[in-house]
């Protein structure tokens, strides 16, 4: 009847009448990035992306030009040989954070900074990874003022924590995009 709604018995026996049995051998993921996600399932991810992108900003993506990522912030290598700067971390709780590779690349920079190898001072999680225990401190002289950063054995950029510009009184101007 009109109006009644199928069972999921009905629906799939409708679907195989009409599409033929799947193709079991075939993998349409064969060139996907993630093995865990459905060519439906990427596509949704995809759609809810840039619906959030353009929620949020107002940006048409579909009318643009393709660009080229941004790798200013990117390890090209996590033994890199030059420092690669320091980002605002809106995720770090408490610390400021710089990986050992980091750290040495700016030493070889600025020679004059004191470290302090006494491991274990702190314990620094990033996302769903495991507990990472920090190997040493420094302190380091910045335009903003001296910063604390815990070192650890982990490929990161030196990370500032927001708790760390909020002591320092400096915050991101998103109106005239400097750092106050």
């Amino acid at each position: 009847m009109i109006g009644d709604v199928p069972t999921t018995e009905e629906f799939d026996a409708y679907l195989l009448a009409y599409e033929g049995e799947p193709d079991l051998d075939n993998n349409s993921n064969s060139d996907n990035n993630n093995p865990d996600l459905s060519d439906g399932d990427e596509n949704i991810q995809y759609l809810t992306d840039y619906a959030y992108i353009h929620r949020t900003t107002g940006e048409d993506i579909y009318s643009q030009e393709r660009t080229t990522e941004a790798e200013q912030f990117i390890l090209q290598d996590p033994h890199a040989t030059q420092y690669q700067g320091m980002i605002w971390d809106s995720g770090a709780a408490r610390v400021s954070t710089v990986s050992k590779a980091q750290l040495e690349a700016y030493v070889r920079e600025n020679p004059q900074i004191h470290i302090d190898w006494t491991p274990g001072s702190t314990a620094i999680k990033f996302g769903g990874q495991n507990l990472l225990t920090a190997i040493g401190t420094t302190t380091i002289e910045t335009p903003l003022g001296r910063i604390t950063f815990y070192i650890i054995d982990a490929p990161t950029p030196s990370l500032l924590s927001l708790h760390d510009a909020d002591k320092l009184k400096a915050y991101y101007n998103t109106v005239l995009d400097i750092i106050v």
